[in-house]
């Protein structure tokens, strides 16, 4: 029998860790009123699983009438059947609460309900870890691992009981399979069923079988395109077969009222990446320069893969990146990112691709360490630490610039010394700056607005 690799009990390790910082404080931060999605999902799987017909809440105009009712201060307007939404998600979390043995909405506690994305946050650190070893060395996908395990922006959207939580794992679980090449009958099965959980999950759940079908096609397998696309379709139908069983001309005005409501106004939904910085919906801020970073990267990286192939496999990391860039595509596509519709959680199954991407130039700063990629790093994530820093020590507030001016004189000086100094420098660094991010997660209500449940 084999003994599990290091890597594997280190990235085990750090799923864990990942988990208890989503456990802390997890019914108070986000208060549970942060968004009335979270309840939206288990209204709809509750209602469904103990008396056969979807209720929930909702804003469009479809439905002929609504039941208005206020659950913990918050108003909703109650509707029957519910059909807005695919029911993967309702019936997981339905299962979770009925296994609490909560059946009846008025008693659903975020405490209960938040455990499942809590659950599922652990295999999307797995899943982060797996792929990024074909992408980094297993050091390097161990750093991307720990990033998102700790990072305070994920740290928070993962404790909310949002599909994309669930969309997420199931994106990196097809990835994984694709991009460890993978072959047997078994894998590309378990690639097509993946592909069907997804569009059972959300609408934009679609951006996964488009990113498989466009690496199958390019690899000609063409058997597994038949089944990934067959499998795709036959899920796809379940929704518009509960809209036919339940009320036919019902579910096609909800469908149109969901395309115009988020068709109306200009395309701008990647601008709002940049313009809002936030966790889940847009009066809330949180500025996190790793997201920044993140994503100042992400959307770059795409031009390393012409050259510099010793750094990057290109392959792997063609896909990947197709991955991520498909789904915000079709994120692109299918909302319009005004004000009124910007919510963080549109962009939860793009923190991996973050998270590796930081990774990487955190790696190649550790190879070959530069005064100018310390002066950026310094300029975005190094500020960003400092600011909580003093959010966290307020005495020393009144010396941020020298803070500010000590870490960018280290950094910056690293370059000038010896090699095994560098390191020491750079990998004090990072565990500094992983160990502001726990810190900034365990004291969160300096940071988050927080709330109990009535």
């Amino acid at each position: 029998m084999r003994r599990p690799s290091l890597f594997l009990i280190a990235l085990l390790t750090i799923a864990l860790v990942g988990m208890s910082l989503r456990f802390w404080q997890y019914d108070r931060l986000p208060p549970y009123n942060e968004t009335a999605d979270e309840f939206y999902y288990p209204f709809a799987g509750l209602s469904f699983v103990t008396t056969g017909v979807p209720t929930s809440w909702t804003q469009l105009p479809a439905y002929a009438s609504s039941l208005s009712q206020v659950y913990w201060g918050i108003p909703f307007g109650l509707v029957t059947p519910w059909l807005e939404k695919p029911f993967l998600y309702p019936l997981l979390s339905a299962g979770v609460l009925l296994l609490q043995q909560i059946d009846t909405l008025p008693e659903i506690r975020v405490s209960a309900l938040r455990l499942l994305p809590i659950s599922l946050s652990f295999l999307t650190i797995i899943f982060v870890g797996l792929v990024g070893k074909f992408l980094l060395r297993p050091a390097g996908a161990l750093v991307a691992a720990a990033i998102y395990a700790t990072v305070p922006t994920i740290v928070f959207g993962n404790r909310l009981s949002l599909v994309e939580n669930l969309l997420t794992p199931i994106l990196l679980a097809s990835l994984y399979l694709l991009v460890s090449n993978w072959r047997s009958r078994g894998a590309i099965g378990g690639l097509a069923l993946l592909c069907g959980l997804a569009v059972a999950t959300k609408n934009t759940g679609i951006a996964v079988p488009l990113a498989v079908l466009l690496v199958l096609l390019q690899e000609r397998r063409y058997l597994a395109v038949v089944l990934v696309a067959i499998t795709t379709a036959n899920f796809g139908l379940l929704q518009a077969l509960m809209g036919a069983y339940y009320d036919w001309s019902l579910f096609a005005s909800v469908l149109n009222a969901f395309h115009k409501i988020h068709s109306e106004g200009l395309p701008q939904l990647v601008a709002t990446l940049f313009r809002y910085p936030i966790v889940a919906e847009r009066y809330r801020a949180f500025l996190d320069g790793t997201i920044l970073w993140g994503y100042l990267v992400f959307f770059t990286l795409p031009w390393r893969f012409s050259y510099g192939r010793r750094e990057l496999s290109a392959k792997a990391w063609s896909i990947t990146w197709g991955f991520g860039l498909v789904y915000l595509a079709v994120v692109s596509l299918l909302t319009v990112g005004t004000p009124t519709t910007t919510v963080g959680w549109y962009f939860y199954p793009l923190y991996p691709f973050l998270a590796i991407a930081v990774a990487h130039t955190f790696q190649l700063t550790w190879r070959h360490p530069h005064a100018l990629q310390m002066l950026v790093l310094w300029i975005i994530v190094g500020v960003s630490t400092i600011r909580f820093v003093l959010v966290l020590a307020p005495r020393l507030q009144p010396y941020w610039q020298m803070l500010l001016l000590c870490l960018a004189a280290t950094l910056v000086g690293s370059c000038l010394l010896p090699r095994r100094y560098q390191q020491f420098i750079l990998a004090t660094s990072f565990i500094g700056y992983l160990a502001v991010n726990v810190l900034v997660v365990t004291y969160g209500p300096l940071f988050y607005p927080t709330a109990s449940q009535p």
